[in-house]
């Protein structure tokens, strides 16, 4: 029972302690406490590949977002142009507001969100290449995970922009709707 207890206590330290090089912690107590870290190494590494693919999906989700607004908003004053409707009518200024709204929050995120969290190989250089092979794939799998929690937490900012330019473009057609049930089109 306390060698159970014991590696739990183990696997509950800090993130400080996770990385702390102790020597106390030998090749033989990592194997002991960390069975698994032969089999976790590979897919931390992954992680990597997974959340940057991910990442640049909805960079592009983003982009044709902005592309499609730009289109729509560039277009729209020219359709309704050869319709002699009149551009200057609040209705057509609450659409086309809602289209800079909408464009606004599609590129937000692209310029201010943040970026992709990845290992610096010069951390790696200046703070690990003197550990045993089994400290030095400890320490990578923990920065694997924290460096996945802050890549997703920047998907979740990146999708949640994403949900309020479709939002707005939305409101910007209904208002089109309406201008347009109201004979104003």
């Amino acid at each position: 029972m306390s060698e159970q207890l014991s590696v739990a206590e183990t696997r509950a330290q800090t993130s400080e302690d996770v990385i702390d090089n102790s020597p106390e912690m030998t090749a033989e107590d990592l194997q002991k406490y960390f069975p698994a870290i032969e089999t976790a190494y590979p897919l931390a590494l992954d992680s990597y590949a997974a959340i940057t693919r991910r990442v640049e999906v909805a960079n592009q989700r983003l982009q044709y977002q902005a592309t499609f607004l730009l289109s729509i908003s560039g277009l729209f004053p020219v359709i309704l142009r050869s319709f002699d409707v009149p551009l200057f009518s609040t209705w057509f200024l609450l659409v086309m507001l809602g289209l800079a709204l909408a464009l606004a929050f599609a590129v937000y995120p692209q310029v201010f969100s943040g970026h992709l969290q990845l290992v610096h190989p010069t951390h790696l250089f200046n703070d690990h290449l003197d550990l045993e092979p089994l400290e030095f794939k400890k320490n990578m799998i923990f920065f694997a995970g924290k460096d996945f929690e802050k890549n997703n937490k920047l998907l979740e900012r990146q999708h949640t922009w994403l949900l309020r330019s479709v939002g707005a473009f939305a409101v910007s057609a209904g208002l089109l709707a309406v201008w347009a049930v109201a004979g104003r089109f």
